[in-house]
């Protein structure tokens, strides 16, 4: 990803693999971070973007550093932010759950966490891209299915989707309400016994920060 620095053009890195939205990368104002390691390509890594004008002296900022996210997550834990989800203590990240990875597990509870930035939509000043039907949930779906086993065995599983930015409860729908794939996903989820908790932060400058937690009644 190409970013306009000082009035240089840099080369950074885009730390998202799949789409962001319907958005035409050209004139996003963005947030970077720098790091020096030999191992790189680049040393600066894109953090977020605003959908605001690039003349805005306040904007907006969405982070779509999803590398990243499981970090924020894991130092709000770890110093007790999330005191309603009545977490425990001993948290162990990236761990095997029969078929499927799963983000952390904290005592006996089992935690994933989702960032999507597909319903990202751009403004009027924004040029767009029509893009087809995405369809790749398969790896969400059998995440949700080993979820949904470990409840069945007197175990909890809690799905956060998070935020970064201050918005009121998601819904799947938002991504694509006519989308099949997603319809199934929502039934699967809606139907089990997982948690589903919902988390906003809000990212500047100066780092991030918790907006509000709460749990969801349904997707």
């Amino acid at each position: 990803m190409e970013v306009e620095l000082a009035g240089k053009i840099i080369l950074c890195h885009c730390p998202v693999t799949g789409r962001i939205g319907d958005l035409v990368f050209s004139d996003i104002p963005c947030l970077i971070s720098s790091e020096d390691k030999d191992s790189r390509r680049t040393k600066f890594t894109v953090e977020a973007i605003s959908l605001n004008k690039i003349k805005r002296k306040r904007k907006d900022w969405i982070a779509i550093n999803q590398r990243t996210v499981n970090d924020y997550v894991n130092f709000f834990i770890k110093n007790k932010f999330f005191p309603k989800m009545k977490l425990g203590n001993e948290i162990k990240r990236e761990v095997a759950l029969n078929s499927s990875r799963i983000d952390f597990c904290i005592d006996e509870a089992y935690l994933e966490i989702k960032m999507s930035l597909l319903e990202i939509k751009g403004e009027k000043h924004h040029g767009k891209l029509i893009h087809e039907k995405f369809n790749s949930f398969q790896r969400w779906q059998k995440q949700i299915n080993d979820l949904s086993i470990v409840t069945r065995e007197n175990n909890r599983a809690l799905l956060c989707l998070v935020k970064t930015h201050n918005r009121s409860s998601f819904s799947l729908s938002d991504i694509d309400g006519k989308n099949s794939e997603l319809k199934l996903l929502t039934k699967m989820i809606n139907d089990s016994n997982i948690e589903c908790w919902q988390i906003n932060l809000q990212i500047g400058k100066k780092g991030i920060s918790l907006i509000n937690y709460f749990k969801l009644k349904s997707l």
